[in-house]
């Protein structure tokens, strides 16, 4: 049906396969496309984007309330929008030259955390300031929903997935001209009550991240 309505859309999907078949090093490509043999496939072994789903961590030394984190995709002021759920953003408060951008309870005002990272960089540091944050005191909790935010903004290909977890229409997704599966992730400030429940829906945040998710017995990711 694609190909009869949606012939250079087709195309395009027809020659990811194929290529990722090739990569794959399958016998006959062409079959492995034709034929529907990528139907049979489970997991995310083998393509690119599955490599963002782990996520790097460092233990801060000298302060059991921060985290630091290598990420798989640069910061970019896209980044932000996934931790509008936990407060509202600041740009104002940190230091600019250090990337520092504060998220404030939105009831009080009061600082909750600090997120420190330089556009572009891929390292970020988060400490907690304040609790609960998005309603849990522990911080193993916390930083799982941390985890969770980073893991959606490493791994979005626009599935719209979150837009229909969340109740108030907060959520909306963009694509961007021209591309595939790259879109802009936008959160309304006015529509969002800080429910959490964007964060918490899927399991590890991310419903792509269960579809991405590395399988089989050969695969030793983390």
């Amino acid at each position: 049906m694609l190909s009869v309505y949606y012939p250079e859309l087709s195309d395009k999907f027809s020659k990811i396969i194929y290529d990722f078949a090739v990569k794959m090093g399958k016998t006959d490509p062409m079959d492995y496309v034709i034929n529907g043999g990528w139907k049979a496939r489970s997991g995310g072994a083998g393509i690119d984007r599955s490599k963002n789903v782990a996520i790097e961590f460092k233990p801060c030394a000298t302060d059991e309330s921060s985290f630091n984190y290598e990420l798989k995709k640069p910061i970019t002021e896209q980044f932000y929008e996934f931790f509008k759920p936990f407060g509202i953003l600041n740009f104002d408060m940190g230091n600019k030259r250090l990337g520092e951008v504060f998220v404030l309870d939105f009831k009080t005002n009061e600082p909750l955390l600090k997120l420190q990272g330089r556009i572009g960089s891929n390292n970020l540091r988060i400490t907690i300031l304040k609790r609960p944050i998005a309603k849990r005191t522990k911080t193993v909790e916390i930083e799982l929903k941390f985890k969770s935010q980073i893991t959606k903004y490493q791994l979005c290909t626009g599935c719209h997935a979150c837009e229909t977890a969340c109740k108030n229409g907060a959520i909306t997704l963009e694509k961007i001209p021209n591309t595939i599966s790259d879109y802009v992730y936008r959160i309304d400030s006015d529509k969002c009550v800080r429910c959490a429940e964007c964060i918490t829906h899927y399991q590890g945040g991310c419903y792509m991240r269960r579809v991405l998710l590395p399988r089989g017995k050969d695969y030793k990711g983390k």
